[in-house]
């Protein structure tokens, strides 16, 4: 289990919008890749992000870079790194063929009506649409799990086969204070 814990299996109902692609099978790796989109911060380990500095404008010492201006310099490029992350997938929104609202979310999977039932063990590119700044949507790799008619509507439970763990904890915060939301909601009932 990650160091989510328990949270990740909290679901509560609430309607986001998805997009999602259908994903073939050979093609889950590549897509696990995608999302990552590198893993690593190349700027994470501050005496490496230095030494470039100082390679590459040949500086004598490391005492001639200010760690104070590194840090920040630093601080400045994840920043910019994170809103090329947003643009990219503002661009990639648009590329996804089905739209969906769910019916359920948490940070270990969701649920959503669809037109159509989905062969559980099907694989979906999802995008969430969440409205977590700087984030406009977290993408994971979905896989479903059931497809079930209720009500003379498909109900497709997909569990998260990948996404980053950032994006998992961002998720759970978002699930989090909307549970909250309806808690006062109901509150506010019963006065």
């Amino acid at each position: 289990m990650s160091g989510t814990g328990k949270r990740s299996f909290v679901r509560i109902p609430i309607a986001v919008r998805i997009s999602f692609n259908f994903v073939d099978p050979s093609k889950r790796e590549d897509l696990i890749r995608e999302i990552t989109r590198g893993g690593e911060d190349p700027y994470k380990d501050i005496e490496a992000f230095s030494r470039l500095l100082i390679e590459k404008h040949k500086l004598q010492e490391t005492k001639d870079v200010n760690a104070l201006i590194l840090d920040f310099l630093v601080y400045i490029k994840r920043k910019l790194d994170e809103i090329e992350l947003v643009l990219k997938d503002q661009k990639k929104a648009s590329e996804f063929e089905n739209k969906a609202i769910t019916v359920d979310l948490g940070g270990g999977g969701l649920a959503f009506e669809w037109e159509e039932p989905i062969p559980p063990g099907s694989y979906l590119d999802i995008l969430i649409d969440v409205p977590l700044f700087p984030k406009q949507g977290i993408r994971a790799l979905g896989k479903v799990v059931t497809c079930d008619k209720e009500r003379n509507r498909n109900i497709v439970r997909v569990s998260f086969d990948y996404i980053k763990e950032d994006d998992r904890e961002d998720l759970i915060k978002f699930v989090f204070i909307k549970q909250r939301e309806i808690l006062a909601r109901r509150s506010l009932g019963r006065a």
